[in-house]
């Protein structure tokens, strides 16, 4: 497993060049979170529809961001910078929405931490650039829902028509690549090929 970030990193360009000649599948990229809890949902983070011939592109550059709900309300889109502890606070006042605070003295963790006084439980959706990637429900009193969020990305291949269910992956047809982002890249060129029609997905990467 990669170590964790533990500052968001610059960010990084990718390039998806489908050398395939398929047309009824799509490339699913999501980082490597470590080790989650069996009870939390995985999201796909970026799914790409190149066409055969074609390109897709997308940028990673490791901003978390929180979203706290007690099952009526919900906070903003909340910045968990990695190491700090920040109270999760609403529009229009600012004031404090619940009794939580987002990330901790861990300077590689993003966490949500349950300092509610009421019998709420919490539930957290983590998001990286902007999109989820990781939903975690139940939080009780003083719980903590942690997010390590690494340099390794990884790609495979799904049926265009399924999706991403919990920690299953229904509709997968390959195998996980990971690949591991060098420190200053700033542009990553993947090339996604098969051998056959009905071979092996391969990914192959280029930094620069």
């Amino acid at each position: 497993m990669a170590a964790s970030l533990t500052t968001t990193m610059a960010m990084v360009r990718f390039q998806l060049v489908n050398t395939t000649p398929v047309s009824n599948l799509v490339v699913v990229v999501v980082p490597d979170l470590g080790d989650i809890p069996p009870s939390a949902i995985l999201s796909e983070w970026r799914v790409l529809t190149p066409a055969a011939g074609g390109s897709s592109a997308f940028r990673f550059g490791g901003a978390i961001q929180a979203i706290v709900s007690d099952g009526r309300t919900s906070t903003a889109p909340t910045a968990a910078p990695l190491g700090s502890l920040l109270p999760v606070t609403t529009a229009p006042n600012g004031g404090l929405l619940f009794g939580a605070r987002v990330s901790g003295n861990d300077p590689s963790v993003a966490a949500v931490r349950n300092d509610s006084t009421d019998d709420k439980l919490l539930t957290v959706r983590w998001r990286v650039d902007g999109a989820k990637v990781l939903t975690q429900h139940g939080l009780n009193q003083k719980a903590v829902a942690n997010l390590a969020l690494t340099r390794t990305l990884q790609f495979f291949t799904r049926d265009l028509a399924a999706g991403l269910a919990a920690l299953d992956f229904p509709g997968i047809v390959s195998q996980i690549t990971s690949y591991t982002i060098p420190d200053a890249v700033t542009s990553v060129k993947v090339t996604w090929s098969r051998d056959s029609a009905a071979g092996a997905d391969t990914f192959t990467f280029a930094a620069r």
